[in-house]
């Protein structure tokens, strides 16, 4: 496939104003809940009042995505502690004949501009396929938002700027809903890779199916029938549940996480919708997710008596083999004395909702520190590769691994000699969800210990027997999961 030349009319979002595009987004006391697997419900009263809403949106960002303690910090923070003896080396180095090099970690710390970074946060997930956000990777926002990252890289002067395609099934969600015969129509979302309805949708008695598995049923015909599914995270993934529906020869699923809030691990709002990678076969039954406000209503119609719905979810899905495609997009500085040595920074564009924490504070943070390299004058000695990938979050559909799809194809097809002229891969996600001042979390494989503990300070592995270990720079917490 060649690289893509990107089309001047796509470099900007599209023509509606930044405030409409806010509308989602209400002034609500944590929008990190909203901005990354979960968004708000549309409310039709905020159409009315978007600059109440951009207001909102740049209290958020000031307060929690771009905050010097957390994002620029953290950005600055990992690119210099992480990275500074990597880059620019020490003065003993300088004098023992290294390239010549200007400015230093410090300044280019002090360098790191959370004007820019709130920008490129906002001009990112201003890109979407609905008026909820969505720019899964391929899909139409999708490719906007690479095109205005490969201008942003050649507007600070990066080197080797490209996008480059990446075979996946191209999945695009242009909205969904749950109808009620002779009642309300709840707004609904669906997970990549999930097969939509027919354009009319599907029209059936809706059931409550409980947990949705095998056992919830035994003595129950839902045959024919649209079955509803409280889906409890970390039991079972959607799609064991959208399979045992497929066998059980229903039409459809409606899934809801809970009747209330309490334990629950995502989608805290009720009137919050999700959407993750399905890891589905685009043969089994199509599913929404609803709002619990919504589920709730459903249920007590249900439980009064037959309740009818029509599903509508409109997907669309092209296939690698049918010409799916999606684009990393790459950037280089190059170094100095040791240019044929990489450092890889990595994070993606493509998104659920408008992904502004999942992951545009990501895109943020690598042209944040491009930038600051540029005005405080610091020159690395290996060369610094910045890509911007797509389809971290669904890539394949009918696979088991169908996320991460950009970086491995990255490694494995685009860019092969990463692998041996690479010393640190750099991955950006989540930036900007922690409190101010919180200390950045820091994962990485065994093997790495003295490179994190060089870089970061003073570190203590978790205890080896903990499942999931979490290494703070300067502190430890293991959690388990």
């Amino acid at each position: 496939m060649p690289e893509r030349e990107p089309k001047p009319s796509e470099t900007v979002p599209p023509t509606d104003s930044g405030e409409e595009r806010w509308w989602a987004l209400r002034d609500v006391d944590d929008l990190s809940l909203v901005l990354g697997h979960g968004a708000d419900a549309p409310d039709p009263a905020d159409l009315g009042e978007p600059p109440s809403v951009t207001a909102a949106m740049n209290r958020h960002v000031t307060s929690r995505l771009s905050r010097r303690q957390v994002l620029a910090g953290g950005v600055g923070g990992v690119a210099a502690g992480l990275l500074g003896p990597a880059w620019g080396g020490s003065a003993a180095a300088q004098e023992r004949g290294g390239a010549p090099w200007r400015g230093s970690a410090t300044s280019l710390n002090q360098a790191i501009d959370t004007d820019y970074l709130r920008h490129v946060t906002q001009r990112v997930t201003a890109f979407g396929d609905t008026p909820g956000g969505w720019r899964p990777g391929g899909s139409p926002a999708n490719l906007q938002a690479a095109d205005w990252i490969e201008s942003e890289m050649r507007s600070l002067g990066m080197h080797q700027v490209a996008q480059l395609p990446v075979p996946i099934d191209r999945w695009v969600f242009n909205g969904a809903s749950v109808a009620v015969q002779d009642g309300p129509t709840f707004e609904a979302s669906s997970w990549g890779g999930v097969p939509g309805t027919p354009q009319s949708g599907i029209t059936a008695e809706v059931i409550d199916l409980g947990a949705g598995q095998a056992a919830n049923y035994a003595g129950v015909d839902a045959t024919g029938k649209i079955v509803l599914v409280d889906w409890a995270f970390g039991d079972h993934w959607v799609n064991r549940h959208g399979h045992q529906a497929t066998l059980e020869g229903a039409l459809a699923v409606i899934f809801y996480t809970g009747r209330t809030a309490a334990g629950a691990f995502y989608n805290k709002r009720d009137d919050g919708l999700l959407s993750f990678d399905g890891t589905y076969d685009d043969d089994w039954v199509p599913f929404v997710f609803v709002t619990r406000n919504a589920a709730n209503d459903l249920l007590d119609r249900v439980a009064a008596g037959p309740t009818w719905v029509t599903l509508k979810s409109d997907v669309e899905l092209t296939r690698a083999k049918d010409g799916g495609v999606g684009y990393n997009v790459l950037g280089a500085v190059p170094g100095t004395d040791r240019a044929d040595e990489f450092i890889i920074f990595t994070g993606h564009h493509d998104a659920w909702f408008r992904g502004a924490a999942d992951d545009a504070t990501a895109i943020a943070a690598m042209l944040g520190v491009v930038k600051a390299m540029r005005e405080s004058g610091f020159r690395p000695r290996r060369t610094l590769l910045f890509l911007a990938s797509t389809n971290e979050e669904y890539g394949y559909t009918d696979a088991y691994y169908e996320w991460l799809i950009g970086v491995w194809y990255a490694v494995t097809h685009q860019r092969p000699d990463w692998g041996r002229k690479a010393i640190l891969s750099l991955d950006f996600e989540l930036l900007g969800t922690g409190d101010p001042g919180e200390r950045l979390l820091v994962r990485t494989h065994g093997s790495c210990w003295r490179t994190r503990s060089r870089s970061c300070g003073r570190t203590r592995p978790a205890p080896r027997t903990a499942p999931w270990r979490r290494t703070w720079c300067g502190r430890t917490r293991t959690t388990s999961r």
